[in-house]
């Protein structure tokens, strides 16, 4: 293992070394039409089910005008359970 990884380590070194000795003739254009036609087709669906069950509770003071406790209180309780499911579907055309 050790050797293969050596040799994979002096093989991009390698690489790396002569990079800047490329001929420039490879990298210019070519002498060819520079033409083309490209047509693209595609899309996604999702699909995302949401189920969300709530339990709250609170608890509340009500103060008079002269800051003497007029009223406290609690509540709890369960809220509605909220199922969904959203669904969407995106075409691309290009």
């Amino acid at each position: 293992m050790k050797k293969i990884s050596l040799g994979l380590i002096l093989i991009t070194a390698c690489n790396i070394s002569f990079a800047g000795t490329l001929n420039t003739t490879l990298l210019t254009a070519p002498t060819m039409a520079q033409k083309g036609f490209f047509v693209g087709l595609g899309g996604s669906y999702n699909s995302v089910y949401v189920q969300q069950d709530l339990y709250a509770s609170g608890i509340s003071n009500v103060y008079t005008s002269s800051n003497t406790l007029a009223a406290m209180g609690q509540a709890s309780g369960d809220a509605n359970p909220f199922n969904d499911t959203n669904s969407t579907l995106a075409p691309q055309i290009q």
